[in-house]
């Protein structure tokens, strides 16, 4: 396993990515070398304490912001991979993963090698110095009615005093039917669960907003070379979604917000996030409950199943450990499968914003809310 992980580890740049701060406070990216990066994120552990060792926190600075953890029993392994966001996103994830069970079977990597993300972050940034930010400010501030980087669903929902985070999971299968006139693809799909999540929030709780506000999770790649590119290249968007009186009615306009909340993608939340609310700046890496309750949309392709020599693993679920925090209020991903069959649908909710129990209402009302 160890030689598996060198392998993606010399083939995946981004992952030995080292950020390092001089003595004037300038912030530098660097790039380990492989045998540095494998010895110092490569380790093992026994199964009790498996994802303890797992979900350790990964400094930020002078050292390589990943981590492969192996236990071993009589009855099974555990192969777990921890990733600072820094250095990935969703689509870099498939990729990795998919090397590494080749790499566990033996086989070549089924993707083309992959490019770096260098020249786009350089265009990001060079947007960030520009007039356009005006443009994207200007929309966020509409969208959300001020200056607000992390808005709630509505502005009923706000978080109790003291009251700390307290994550609750549930998962559906949701059979995402088509009305037509949607773009096509996964776009298409993506703005049908989405607008079913905006119905079954409207009717989880008190009903009365005619909208529902939420970062969504963009990919930000457009055509074949940029699928290639390894790294960070996902951002939080912003959409504001009308709660329809069912899913396929409000398909439409859920399309159409995601359309907006792409085309004022240009610039990275964490730079929305430093000019409309500055002293929020980096509170992603701070205590869950030192932000609003806001609401984040995911919908990706499914993760290649860990399948090595003897067969198919099964996909553990991480705990609530201490690395494992639910920031803000509430999360859903749409997990859709390479061919047909059910998307998977995960709704992850804050029992101290919503009460117990909500993340199995909410994920069956998604259920009730995209129904024929």
């Amino acid at each position: 396993m160890r030689a598996a992980w060198a392998n993606v580890l010399a083939r995946f740049g981004n992952l030995r990515t080292v950020f390092t701060v001089t003595s004037d406070g300038r912030v530098g990216r660097g790039v380990a070398a492989a045998g540095d990066a494998t010895r110092a994120t490569f380790a093992r552990a026994e199964p009790a304490d498996f994802f303890d060792v797992l979900c350790a926190r990964l400094d930020l600075f002078d050292t390589v912001l990943t981590r492969l953890v192996v236990a071993v029993d009589r009855r099974e392994t555990l192969l777990g991979v921890c990733f600072d966001h820094l250095v990935i996103d969703g689509t870099t994830v498939r990729m990795v993963l998919s090397a590494l069970w080749a790499a566990l079977r033996g086989e070549e990597p089924p993707d083309p090698p992959p490019l770096g993300d260098a020249r786009f972050v350089r265009a990001e940034l060079a947007t960030a110095g520009s007039a356009e930010v005006d443009r994207i400010l200007t929309y966020w501030r509409a969208t959300t009615g001020g200056h607000h980087s992390y808005p709630a669903p509505h502005e009923g929902i706000t978080r109790p005093a003291g009251v700390p985070a307290r994550p609750e999971t549930a998962t559906v299968p949701v059979r995402l039917g088509g009305p037509t006139g949607l773009p096509a693809g996964r776009l298409g799909r993506a703005a049908l669960l989405l607008s079913a999540v905006a119905v079954a929030f409207g009717r989880t709780t008190d009903g009365t907003a005619p909208r529902f506000v939420t970062l969504t999770q963009g990919a930000r790649r457009a055509g074949r070379n940029q699928q290639r590119i390894a790294g960070f290249l996902s951002n939080w968007l912003l959409a504001s979604v009308p709660v329809a009186r069912s899913a396929a009615v409000g398909a439409g306009p859920a399309a159409q917000a995601m359309l907006a909340a792409m085309a004022a993608g240009d610039v990275h939340h964490a730079e929305v996030v430093r000019r409309l609310e500055p002293d929020r700046y980096g509170a992603r890496y701070g205590p869950s409950t030192g932000l609003p309750p806001y609401s984040l949309f995911n919908y990706l392709q499914q993760l290649p199943e860990p399948r090595i020599d003897r067969g198919t693993g099964r996909t553990l679920t991480v705990p609530p450990v201490p690395g494992n925090i639910l920031h803000g209020g509430l999360r859903v991903y749409g997990s859709e499968p390479e061919h047909g069959a059910d998307v998977a649908v995960r709704v992850v909710a804050d029992a101290g914003v919503y009460g117990a129990g909500f993340a199995a209402a909410l994920a069956e009302a998604i259920v009730v809310a995209t129904a024929p």
